[in-house]
């Protein structure tokens, strides 16, 4: 991990070791284990993504991590809530999107593992997040993964950031990867996915992105199915369970007397920026998806296998 973010910046050693710290401590996740048994772990959050300097000079970040170190990560984390609570299952950190310069980071955290303790990595359900950005070294963006030597990985446009179907592709992809490192026989799901680009940028409307990216999302992941690549279990689904970005995330910032949110995607209003607390246009969609799904006996979207 590292403190900072910009040239110069540098991980975090201990006697000559790249170390990381875990929060909550790990006496926390003990306790949690204690109390709730038959969890689901995610360990970690985006942990390819390189740190980033905010508008006022100072840092922001998710979980950056080294793809050698999240390995060893992953195995004390694991092996600490496993002991109190050997019915826990465990889910590797969503990367920003599933591309190139991702499946990488990914490929060296499962050789990494491999290779310091002996057997594959054991990861109970694979995650991963859908975002469409470009992966441009300082630019806005998903960047370019932690140790990973590029100065450019595929280039998305501001518009391309709307499009489910690169989207679509990436799983696709994902699911590849999995099925080679002999995975496929395993639940996939993505803890974050969506649309970015603000509704006040123009084709980035509520409505446009029902129509591009949140319904035919829907419509994949419920029916889409292949024996080839999908997870057996769920009658070759390649998706088991997705959470939309998001619930509430209209934060922004007044411009010229009006507000401009940072993100879309929000299904509720927070109460910010002059909207009144309640349902959004997109959660009244989402919303509509979801009856209709109950009218016709489907599945609703938070199922997980059987």
């Amino acid at each position: 991990m590292r403190c900072c973010a910009g040239p110069g910046c540098e991980y975090l050693k201990v006697n000559g070791q790249y170390t990381y710290t875990v929060s909550p401590s790990l006496e926390i996740l003990r306790q949690v284990a204690q109390e709730r048994p038959g969890l689901l772990w995610v360990i970690g959050n985006e942990i390819e993504r390189v740190d980033w300097e905010t508008s006022d000079g100072g840092c922001a970040g998710q979980d950056e991590m080294l793809p050698e170190v999240y390995a060893e990560a992953y195995h004390e984390i694991r092996e600490a809530i496993r002991a109190i609570d050997p019915t826990a299952r465990f889910a590797i950190g969503g990367v920003v999107q599933f591309t190139p310069l991702r499946r990488q980071y990914l490929q060296r955290v499962w050789d990494a593992y491999r290779a310091k303790y002996g057997r594959d990595m054991p990861v109970d359900v694979w995650n991963v997040h859908v975002f469409i950005l470009q992966e441009k070294k300082g630019e806005w963006g998903a960047d370019i993964p932690a140790g990973i030597e590029s100065e450019q990985g595929i280039l998305y446009t501001i518009e391309d950031n709307k499009r489910f179907e690169l989207g679509w592709q990436q799983l696709l992809s994902m699911r590849q990867w999995m099925k080679e490192i002999g995975q496929q026989n395993k639940p996939l799901i993505i803890t974050e996915y969506g649309v970015n680009m603000p509704p006040h940028y123009s084709g980035f409307s509520y409505e446009e992105v029902k129509t591009s990216f949140m319904y035919p999302s829907f419509d994949q992941f419920l029916n889409y199915k292949d024996c080839n690549l999908g997870y057996g279990a769920d009658e070759c689904r390649l998706i088991q369970r997705w959470n939309w970005y998001s619930l509430d995330d209209d934060s922004g910032r007044f411009e010229d007397g009006e507000y401009h949110q940072f993100y879309n995607g929000n299904l509720l209003y927070s109460g910010l920026g002059g909207q009144p607390q309640g349902i959004s246009p997109l959660g009244i969609y989402w919303r509509e998806y979801v009856r209709g799904l109950s009218s016709e006996g489907g599945r609703p979207s938070w199922w997980l296998g059987p």
